[in-house]
Formats: structure tokens, sequence, C-alpha cells
């Protein structure tokens, strides 16, 4: 019993908690369903929205597959679902729909597990909403193939499950949805401690037994990723060569922003979490817990493009800092919770990347988009993909022409501005296609055809030390069954031996699905 309600009761209550905060979270900041339409299409460049969905499909099909998208490469060790799917013989789509469900999941889990803690219902309604208008639940439920609500769930079954067996089984799988579990296990473990008292009550023999017990159950997955490395990856050094060259470019600004997004103001109940954690367990657990939090953070912002997802990664502080200043709130300051809560969802969020920033609207707005049919950015992909067609088969006057209406009607493909490129260089027309090339690069750093382009204009143009850069992008950039892959090889050697290489085939082969 708790508050008079029956355990069941409490239970059905906090799962209509956890659906109204995600239709609210779901009205206000709406996903651009409408791209979803790219599904299943090979020429739509790598929106977010639905190029992972693709992925995740390719997988379910083939759970052992290697051969990514260097964009989606982490998905090869992201196979914990794509193995059910396809060995327990489902139907492949309906895993599209799994991180919907984990967000339910994790809304109910935050609901129940605030309840128990705090015995009131309107702090637990609050904490719901402001936990749902966070980046893993905007990500879950509008991109397609993203499984960021179960890798929060194991982060919240660690943090706040008092269960050793939920502990144990939490870091024996989440590693295996998104590795970044393993990122965030110290500051998780921190807040664990803090949660259910054990460093306050210096209970350090549960201490050392929930650290020995996380660790071994980490053990499988680090020892597989650890011989996987051992084995000796071809392709490591050049990716992060060209991770180090592409972060060069991105400006310090992006990072702040990318910084903000991951809760916005909701950043005050972290800062409550480590300021409650001092006057509880004292200043050293307290700057344990904000200097592990804060490396955790500035590490995520380093390591990924996806700036706003990698915040995630210290989400249990968020929810420790409310039930804490709950906790010892003074009355007079009742309103704090409240005036958070109301802000986060008033407060415009987007979603942060190096390159890029995509706001999110809401409903009405996406739902005009869907009823107004193909976008121009699908309308330009059948363009593209027509003048692909038209090239195969020697028309080029006509390809170029299609080229150029795809770019009029929507200037965001790189693969277009790159076939006009090498259609410009072809004519020699060096400086055109130079611009067609820095434009492709632009708009997509991690795609290898514009570097693969401009590294043989480059070339031509006697800048041997950028086409050199530009082939080790193309390397780092390219999956390992990339058509171009083995002539940028080839071609680099020859750069670096002195030679100037004539280009003998289209470097242009669109995005991998």
């Amino acid at each position: 019993m708790t508050g008079g309600t029956p355990r069941w009761g409490s239970m059905v209550v906090c799962l209509a908690i956890a659906l109204v905060a995600a239709v609210v979270t779901f009205l206000d900041y709406t996903p651009r369903f409408s791209l979803w339409r790219g599904l299943g299409n090979s020429v739509v460049h790598r929106s977010p929205e639905y190029s992972r969905g693709n992925v995740v499909l390719i997988q379910v099909n083939d759970p052992w597959t290697r051969s990514f998208d260097p964009l989606h490469r982490v998905m090869a060790w992201r196979v914990l679902f794509p193995f059910v799917w396809h060995y327990g013989h489902l139907l492949p789509r309906w895993i599209l729909a799994m991180p919907q469900v984990g967000c339910v999941a994790v809304l109910w889990l935050v609901a129940w597990l605030t309840h128990r803690r705090l015995n009131r219902w309107l702090p637990t309604v609050l904490a719901t909403l402001l936990f749902a208008a966070l980046p893993w639940f905007f990500v879950s439920s509008g991109w397609l193939g993203y499984f960021d609500s179960w890798y929060v769930l194991g982060l919240l079954a660690t943090a706040f499950v008092p269960s050793r067996i939920a502990l144990v089984a939490a870091c024996l799988l989440t590693p295996w949805i998104d590795e970044r579990f393993i990122l965030a296990l110290p500051a998780t473990l921190l807040v664990r401690g803090v949660t259910l008292g054990i460093i306050e009550q210096k209970r350090w023999r549960d201490l050392r037994t929930d650290l020995i017990l996380a660790v071994v159950a980490s053990v499988p997955y680090l020892a597989i990723r650890a011989a996987s490395w051992l084995r000796g990856d071809p392709d490591a050094n050049a990716y992060v060569q060209a991770h180090i060259m592409t972060i060069r470019d991105v400006e310090w600004t992006r990072f702040v922003a990318g910084l903000w997004s991951g809760y916005r103001a909701g950043w005050i109940m972290i800062g409550v979490a480590v300021w409650q954690t001092v006057r509880r367990a004292g200043w050293v657990w307290g700057a344990a817990l904000a200097f592990v939090a804060g490396a955790i953070v500035v590490g995520g912002l380093l390591i990924a493009t996806d700036m706003s997802r990698s915040t995630t990664m210290i989400c249990p502080l968020l929810l420790l800092g409310v039930w804490l200043w709950e906790a010892t709130r003074p009355a007079s300051r009742a309103w704090l919770l409240p005036a958070v809560v109301v802000a986060n969802f008033l407060l415009p969020a987007t979603h942060e990347l190096w390159f890029k920033q995509f706001r999110l609207e809401h409903f009405p707005t996406e739902l005009a988009n869907w009823q107004a049919g193909p976008t121009p950015v699908f309308v330009a992909a059948d363009l593209i993909a027509e003048a692909e067609t038209l090239l195969a088969a020697g028309n080029k006057g006509a390809a170029r022409k299609k080229l150029n209406a795809a770019i009029e009607l929507d200037g965001s493909y790189a693969v277009a501005f790159a076939q006009r490129g090498l259609m410009r260089k072809d004519e020699g027309d060096r400086a055109g296609a130079l611009v067609d090339a820095n434009e492709a690069v632009r708009l997509d750093p991690t795609a290898p055809f514009g570097y693969l382009l401009r590294g043989y204009v480059r070339a031509e143009l006697g800048d041997r030390a950028g086409a050199i850069q530009d082939m080790q992008n193309v390397l780092g950039h390219s999956a390992p069954d990339w058509p171009m892959r083995t002539n940028a090889a080839q071609l680099l050697e020859r750069l670096s031996g002195g030679m100037v290489p004539q280009l003998s085939q289209p470097p242009v082969q669109g995005p991998a699905p």
C-alpha cells in the first residue's frame, strides 16, 4: 500500500501519467514524421528521421552484417533488438515501433519510482513531464531505429532500482543497445550510491558489491569489443583521423548549443542533485559526482556528432535532483519544480549536431507538413534518381538539367552537388567543380563522395596536400564495401608518391542506406 492506494492501483495511475506525459510532449515537440516517407529510399539524403531505420531493417535481415554507412557504423555493435527480431522471426517493421514502446516504459518507471520515493502525486506528475521533455524522448519518438528509450531504461534501472538482479541485467544487456551506457556507468553508480543511501550511511560493503556486480556484468561486452580491437581494424586509424579533422571545423558555439539542448531548464535540477549530494554525503562525494558527470558530458560532445543525445548519459542526475529537492525543499519554494517544468515546455527544443540543427515544432505544424504531400526533399530525390539513370545511359545534358532542378528545389543534397561537380570537372570547369565539391562536403561532412571529388580537383589544381587530406577523409568516412573505396586507397598512394591521378569513373555513389 502507498498513500492509501493499492500497489496495482498505483501502477495503473503511474501508467496513465506516463501516457499523458508522452502525449503532451509529442504534441508540444512533434517529430518531423512527414519525413518518415524516406524509409526505404536509397537516394534521399541521410536525414536521421529515417536513415537509421533503413540500417536497422538491414540488421534484422542479417544481424551479423558489418557493412554500414559510416554515419551508422556504431550499429555494428548495437545488436540486441536486431538479434531478437531476426532469430525470433518477428515482422521486420515492428522493430521500428520498439523505441516508442520504450518511451512509455521509461516514463512509467519514472512515475512509479518517484511516487514510491515521495508518496505524492503532484511531484510525480511534474517529474514525469520534466523527464519526458528531453532529447532521449524526442529521438525515440521521432527518429526511426533509435533505441535511446531502452538505453535510458537501463540507466534508470541501474541508478534507482534496489534489486541487484536488475543491476546485473541492465549492465549485461544495455551496452548491446547503446555502448554509451558503459561510458555513463561511473556517474550512474554514484547516483545509485546517493539514491539508496549507501554513501550517506557509509555502507561501503554494499557499495563494493554493487561496483563488482556492475563491472562483472559489463565484462562480456567489454571483452568482445577488446578482442575485436586486438584482431585489428584496418579502418580504425583512418576513421579516427577523419573524426579529428572533422571536429576541428566545429565552432565552439555549436558545443554550447549542444550542451544547452540536453536539458534546457532541467539543468537546474541537475545542479540541485550535486548540491544536495554535498549536503548529504559531503563535499568530496558531491565534487566527485560533479566531476564525473561533467567529464562524461564534455566527452560525449566530442566523441559523437549528435550532441543533444550524448548529454542523455547523465539523465539519472535530473531525477535525483527532483527527488532530493522535493524531499528537503522549504514550503516557500514549492514553486521551483513547477517553474522548471513549465519553462522546459515553453523553451524551444532542438536537436543539435556538430554541423546541423533541427528545431522541433508543434503538432499542427508537422500535421500540415504531412498533409501537404511529398516535401521538396523527396521530389528532389526523385530528380536525382532520374539524373543518375540518365548518366548511366550517357545522357549528360538531360542529367545536368535534372540535377540543376533538384538543387534549385532543395539545395541540401550533397550528392546532387557532387554529381554536378563531376560533370563540370569532365567539361574542364575545375573552378566550378571545386565549388560544387566544397558544397557537397559542407552539406554532408560525413559522406565520402564529396571528399573524393574534391581530392581529384585539388590534385589537378596542384594542391597535393589538400588532395591527400581529402583521400584520407574518404577512407575514414566510407564503408568497407563502398565501390570507390579501393580506388581511393590506390589514389592516395599515388598522390603520396607524387603522381596526379586522372578520374576514370564517377566518384559519386549515393549514400548507403
